[in-house]
């Protein structure tokens, strides 16, 4: 019904200098400059200035943002550096590879399907696809048993940031908690590339309160994004 809408997530992130005014005039340009009927924007902080026009559709989100500048294994829970510490005397194997650049990669298609049955959105296996064709930075980690995979991660890298975007593992990676191995070797493996913090994804503490606390037991902290706003040439008529 709008036509083609396009989506700054996280951003835009601002140089430290720039002034509310600077801040304003930057995104009313930016935005007149994408080929899109509307974009929506979420900002990285609910300080960020919101653009002239631009109406709230969604509250604030909050994620698990893990620092890779500090001491990793230090850092984590107790109980999680316990998990991880019996993944690594399993006797797993892990195989690092780029990003699939085809949309029926088995991770993507194994990824719909739990989507599916788990009642969540991710992004579409053809967007995966498209920005390891187009940006080509990140990687997939696969824990191996015997030479059958249990458990996989992807991970997304963009600029000096990363995004922990597909996670998947079965009945028996869960009990030798092989998904702690691998996103610990992707932490290192981060790091080692010059990557300063990795997010891990929203906290749903009502429906996934498990999820959360994996992700927490990292020592990642919470973070809290501005509301996600659009911005069109109809939004003038509903904008404060």
């Amino acid at each position: 019904m709008i036509g083609t809408v396009a989506s700054i997530i996280s951003g835009p992130i601002w140089s430290e200098h720039l002034s509310s005014i600077q801040k304003q005039t930057a995104l009313t340009g930016l935005t007149g400059r994408i080929k899109a009927r509307a974009t929506l924007i979420t900002p990285n902080s609910a300080a960020d200035p919101i653009a002239r026009r631009a109406i709230p559709i969604m509250t604030p989100a909050t994620s698990a943002i893990w620092d890779l500048r500090t001491d990793l294994r230090a850092g984590l829970c107790q109980k999680w550096r316990n998990r991880l510490v019996k993944a690594e005397a399993s006797g797993l194997s892990i195989r690092k590879a780029p990003l699939p650049t085809a949309p029926d990669h088995w991770l993507l298609r194994t990824n719909a399907e739990q989507a599916k049955l788990k009642r969540f959105r991710p992004y579409p296996p053809a967007f995966i696809a498209t920005w390891a064709r187009t940006q080509g930075k990140g990687f997939t980690l696969t824990a191996l048993h015997k030479g059958n995979p249990i458990a996989a991660l992807l991970i997304l890298i963009h600029g000096d940031s990363a995004t922990y975007q597909i996670a998947w593992t079965t009945a028996e990676g869960r009990k030798v908690h092989a998904q702690n191995l691998l996103l610990f070797f992707a932490a290192l493996t981060l790091r080692d590339k010059g990557v300063t913090r990795l997010d891990l994804g929203i906290l749903d503490t009502d429906r996934a309160a498990g999820l959360a606390r994996f992700k927490l037991g990292t020592g990642a902290q919470a973070h809290t994004q501005g509301p996600t706003t659009l911005i069109g040439p109809f939004t003038r008529l509903f904008a404060k």
